[in-house]
């Protein structure tokens, strides 16, 4: 539980930071619009590519005005890593073709290739709330920038293996803007912040996973083509600026994400996209390389009630 000076102290430093980037915005609004109508505009229909554990960068483009889509991402290497599928199940909505909100509940059942059986064990694992908004200005000129807000909170006292125990508030800002002469690239660069306070569920953190406040540093490149895209991302996160310790960790991904064709879907009016990533990361328990397939699904509501 929170003690009301630790949730006083969480609030303010929030309000404060957001009151400073407002201003700051507002400031530099007026000489950056006419900047920002020389980026290209199809630049902000890109492809949605962010699958976490393949792809976790953020990209300036946002849901369509009043479409909404459900999202679908079971993490098929459970099978394997934990006793438990995990499997988000969410919708997001576009209030505006500038702004878009997204929630997601993970769920979680035994699968029965571990200790425990089949069907045994079910239940919510976390919530997951996000906000995009894009402005029609920018900070930098020649980039479109986007703002993002993430909050997650561990539920229902799942299995420890399946949450660090932890709540997160994650704002960030990104940059992004295409490669003129090199069709379908983009480059993109963004920072950000992870707001951690331990909740009253109990949780295990992953190699290299930090129990603290951290600042992080991204940026790569996005290449398009077709229904393939190619990622490459590079993050850097410190708990030195603003947690209790003074930790580091480099993280370097390089993927290729695809549309499956809809005969392998069973002709689904939805669209699966599989994810497949090479990882390496260094920090404080050494180096981790691996290899991640995750899988992720949108419907569009409408087609899929037939509407």
């Amino acid at each position: 539980m929170f003690s009301f000076r630790s949730v006083c102290s969480f609030s303010t430093r929030i309000i404060l930071m957001g009151g400073l980037g407002v201003g700051w915005g507002l400031t530099l609004r007026g000489q950056d619009e006419a900047a920002l109508r020389q980026v290209e505009p199809d630049m902000i229909r890109e492809i949605d590519v962010e699958i976490r554990g393949v792809f976790e960068g953020v990209l300036p483009g946002t849901e369509e005005k009043n479409h909404l889509s459900l999202l679908v991402h079971p993490h098929f290497g459970d099978f394997h890593r934990k006793s438990y599928l995990r499997a988000p199940v969410g919708l997001r909505y576009g209030l505006t073709d500038r702004w878009d909100l997204a929630m997601e509940l993970e769920g979680y059942i035994s699968h029965g290739f571990d200790q425990v059986k089949a069907f045994e064990e079910m239940g919510l694992s976390a919530v997951h709330l996000t906000t995009k908004y894009r402005p029609d200005w920018t900070l930098v000129p020649g980039w479109q920038m986007a703002g993002r807000l993430r909050y997650t909170h561990p539920l229902d006292h799942p299995p420890e293996e399946l949450t660090d125990g932890f709540e997160h508030l994650m704002p960030a800002v990104t940059f992004a803007r295409e490669i003129e002469g090199w069709p379908g690239v983009e480059v993109f660069w963004g920072t950000g912040m992870d707001l951690v306070r331990r909740s009253h569920i109990g949780g295990t953190l992953e190699q290299n996973e930090f129990g603290d406040d951290a600042n992080t540093l991204t940026g790569g490149m996005v290449w398009q083509r077709g229904e393939r895209v190619y990622t490459f991302e590079a993050t850097y996160v410190t708990t030195a600026l603003m947690g209790d310790t003074a930790q580091d960790r480099i993280q370097l991904r390089p993927a290729v994400i695809f549309r499956i064709p809809d005969r392998f879907t069973f002709h689904s009016k939805g669209n699966w996209r599989m994810g497949v990533a090479l990882k390496w990361i260094y920090g404080p328990d050494g180096h981790d390389f691996g290899l991640s397939v995750k899988f992720r699904g949108d419907f569009d509501l409408k087609k899929l009630l037939g509407r």
